[in-house]
């Protein structure tokens, strides 16, 4: 009985002393990096009014400065946006993004859900119908949340949804900057991938 209680107070004197507890379900703090595919659309009302949507990638890494607040960039690319016209090809989107995220629960839970706030540039590059190239770019300001699950205390699967608002006022027709155009857009980005995090 006197060596399993030393055995016990052992192991949690090891835990204590590693910072790790021996329930812990969930970790952020350090870096993390996750790869997610899903769906990337924008909309605006002053060109097609419709929303154009294509299958998008995303890469983000991040870092936890404590297990509930954490900074992070990403970069989505989706390689073939529906142009919602039979007479222009559908066309690639990119949108690169820095922000803030705030975990919610505790170390001791396997689901995390998170809101977080960021700042990004979206574009789009399409040939238009007379053959003339069109580059449309801009900063938005984008809000989103989502739910992370712990398979492990350094792995989770991710699912996200975010919404941004901007406007597209770097405008160029046929490689020539076209001055005083712009176009208010909004995007909707919906996720689903892994994060892992590095302890």
């Amino acid at each position: 009985m006197k060596y399993l209680l030393s055995f016990i107070l052992a192991i949690i004197h090891l835990s204590s002393v590693s910072g790790q507890s021996l329930f812990q379900q969930s970790a952020v703090s350090g870096f993390n990096i996750s790869a997610s595919i899903g769906v990337s659309g924008w909309n605006s009302d002053d060109l097609s009014g419709e929303l154009l949507s294509g299958l998008a990638i995303n890469i983000s890494p991040s870092y936890g400065f404590t297990d509930y607040l954490e900074g992070f960039f990403a970069f989505e690319y989706a390689p073939s946006v529906s142009s919602g016209s039979d007479f222009i090809d559908a066309y690639p989107s990119s949108q690169l993004e820095a922000g803030v995220r705030m975990n919610f629960g505790s170390t001791l839970s396997k689901f995390r859900p998170f809101l977080q706030a960021s700042l990004s540039q979206h574009g789009i590059s399409f040939i238009d119908f007379d053959g003339f190239s069109n580059d449309l770019s801009g900063y938005f300001l984008g809000f989103g949340g989502g739910v992370k699950y712990f398979i492990q205390p350094n792995l989770a699967i991710k699912g996200s949804a975010h919404a941004d608002f901007g406007t597209y006022d770097n405008v160029k027709y046929g490689g020539v900057a076209v001055t005083d155009v712009e176009f208010d857009v909004n995007t909707i980005r919906i996720q689903l991938g892994v994060t892992y995090v590095f302890e």
